[in-house]
């Protein structure tokens, strides 16, 4: 421990400005996500809809204020095509990611894709969209 040091306990915030460190990508991935939970007033939105709980593969996915968000907690297995149900048919896009090397990421995931439902639109099947979940990831879409 620190030996109940407040020298060591406090922020630092100019770690953030210092390039060998991670933290200068972290803050951008802060600021990016207030600026989405603030531009969709995330907080102000009823309650969460969950819509994939994966306890093997570690893949949690819920909706709220109109938001599809997306969790791989899977710390060594990406998924191709995973299935993840959606409240309602049609288009989406990524609004945010934590892949982006911005924030640290391996780009792995194309910002420029359209994800088109399967399923629904008068079908017995409930619409979902199908995927590319690398390991470690949060995505966040938003339909079109």
């Amino acid at each position: 421990g620190n030996d109940w040091s407040y020298h060591y306990a406090r922020r630092q915030w100019s770690l953030a400005d210092n390039p060998d460190l991670r933290y200068s990508q972290l803050l951008a991935f802060d600021k990016a996500m207030l600026a989405l939970a603030r531009e969709r007033q995330l907080l102000a939105k009823g309650p969460a809809q969950l819509l994939n709980i994966d306890y093997g593969n570690k893949v949690l996915a819920f909706a709220r204020a109109g938001l599809v968000f997306v969790f791989s907690f899977n710390p060594t297995t990406s998924f191709a095509d995973y299935g993840i149900p959606v409240p309602t048919a049609g288009r989406y896009r990524l609004v945010l990611q934590t892949d982006r090397g911005a924030f640290g990421g391996f780009n792995r995931l194309d910002e420029t894709v359209i994800y088109d439902t399967l399923g629904g639109g008068g079908t017995a099947e409930a619409p979902r969209l199908n995927l590319y979940l690398p390991s470690r990831v949060a995505l966040v879409l938003a339909k079109q």
